[in-house]
């Protein structure tokens, strides 16, 4: 899968948290809703299977951390309290679903590629609360850093050729 299929299945499974109003795939120019998630592609590893002989192979796989950002609600509203035990209880979803997603499988297979990694190699990890900026506006929100590893082969055209 690409970078792009990627975000738009972690999306996909974002929006079915209850409490989240967008998670849009593509990136808006302002936040009008909140609870609202958005994925950024972080750094990855690719590498190569190889034959027995030491032959690569045209196929490998590659493993990318995806940043997700979630704005919880405008800063400066006056309810700070709700904004941040809103913050709180979405950090407990997004912990529980990211889990979920590494026991079943981000297809609802575990056994097959993609999958989330979760382990202490590669633990999903978040930021904790904070204030985050998007645009000109700021939010009372978090991040959680996961990393997805999956298969790929060399079946589309290079850019080069």
């Amino acid at each position: 899968m690409t970078i792009r299929e990627h975000i738009s299945l972690l999306q996909a499974k974002h929006g079915e948290l209850q409490r989240i109003h967008a998670a849009p795939t593509a990136y808006p120019e302002s936040i009008t809703q909140t609870p609202t998630v958005l994925v950024y592609a972080g750094p990855g590893s690719t590498w190569m299977h190889a034959f027995a002989t030491g032959t690569p192979t045209e196929s490998g796989m590659q493993s990318r951390t995806y940043n997700v950002h979630v704005y919880v609600a405008p800063a400066g509203s006056g309810k700070m309290e709700t904004d941040v035990q809103l913050v709180n209880s979405l950090l407990d979803d997004f912990q529980r679903l990211y889990l979920r997603m590494a026991n079943n499988g981000l297809t609802g297979n575990p056994a097959l590629y993609p999958q989330l990694m979760m382990d202490e190699e590669k633990p999903a990890s978040d930021t904790g609360s904070g204030y985050m900026d998007y645009g000109k506006q700021v939010f009372h929100g978090f991040e959680f850093n996961v990393t997805i590893t999956d298969e790929f082969k060399e079946d589309k055209a290079c850019p080069l050729d």
